[in-house]
């Protein structure tokens, strides 16, 4: 069961979490391309009103953006870790029982899991 929950998370719910983030940080004004040439946006004079033309990315900026999907991802998995490591070692304070502390880890673990899962489809 751990062994499974550990290759859905890292290699299904991750990817999926990371490229979520991706594409939110791509379409949104956060991160600006600052590389960018404005002169020749202003006298191209090609975009039709109401109509906005966005410029193709930069290297520069897809690597800014990797990073910081990468960055935010990492913040989801640490933050889980240490929910689950918290629920493990208040479980086991309580009940000084080894087998009841990893099922209350394993029961955060599908909540932590539930969670990323909702923030998806939510922002999908």
């Amino acid at each position: 069961y751990i062994l499974y929950r550990g290759y859905r998370g890292f290699f299904v719910i991750l990817p999926a979490v990371f490229r979520e983030v991706y594409r939110q940080l791509e379409e949104s004004d956060l991160v600006v391309d600052v590389y960018g040439d404005e002169n020749s946006e202003e006298g191209n004079g090609q975009a039709v009103k109401g109509e906005q033309q966005q410029p193709p990315m930069r290297s520069r900026t897809r690597i800014t953006i990797s990073v910081l999907s990468g960055m935010l991802t990492l913040s989801y998995v640490v933050s889980g870790a240490l929910r689950v490591l918290g629920k493990f070692i208040k479980t086991f304070t309580n009940t000084t029982s080894v087998e009841s502390s990893f099922e209350a880890a394993a029961e955060e673990v599908a909540v932590n899991e539930d969670k990323l899962r909702s923030t998806l489809n939510t922002n999908a």
